[in-house]
Order: C-alpha cells, then structure tokens, then sequence
C-alpha cells in the first residue's frame, strides 16, 4: 500500500475506523469472510455470517457483529483487509466512520 498523497473530502478530523473519543469500548475478534473481500473496508458495520459467531461478512441480515476498528493495527497491501483474517468489530464506543454526503450532518450518531 502506497503513502497516502490527498486527504479524502469530507473527513475532517481522525482516520476512519479509528476510536474517535477516549471511554469505554466494547469489541469483539472475528474472521472476515464477506462475499466479496473488496467491501472489507475499516469503519463499515458487519453482521455475523452465520450461527458460529466466529466468521462476519460487511453489511448483512445476521446479527451485528460490529465496526470495523483499529486500522493501524494491520499490515495490509491493499485497500481493504482480505478474507480469512482477523479483525477486530466495535459494539460499544465511538469511532470515526464515513458516511455519504445525504446520509447526515457532523457528529451525527449512527445506527445499525
């Protein structure tokens, strides 16, 4: 993975994925395994795969698995982490998120 050379539009404070305000967090270890491994990007809501509660996919009808967290924990050459790897998924707590321009304003609490 390349060094960064823009800043995304939008984003004005924190890395996306990233605990945003010191407190209690809450957060789960489980493997990534969504049907495709491009959308296993940091920040996004991911449900569990299936009844194992051990293997969650981005998005989803399961139940909530969490965020993805802690970017700077992992060493990976592209822009997303690859299935079959461990990654850590927020409950409880407040993280830095990219949501699209409609879906809100600054600050604005998310819900999944």
């Amino acid at each position: 993975m390349a060094i960064p050379k823009s800043v995304a539009n939008g984003l004005i404070s924190g890395v996306v994925g990233e605990i945003s305000h010191a407190g209690p967090i809450r957060a789960v270890s489980a493997i990534l395994s969504s049907a495709d491994e491009k959308l296993n990007i940091f920040g996004r809501a991911y449900t569990y795969k299936d009844d194992s509660v051990e293997s969650v996919q981005v998005g989803g009808k399961g139940a909530f698995a969490g965020i993805m967290i802690n970017p700077k924990a992992y060493r990976i050459e592209e822009e997303f982490a690859r299935n079959g790897t461990q990654g850590e998924f927020l409950t409880m707590g407040e993280v830095f998120v990219e949501l699209k321009e409609v879906a809100g304003k600054i600050n604005a609490p998310v819900v999944f």
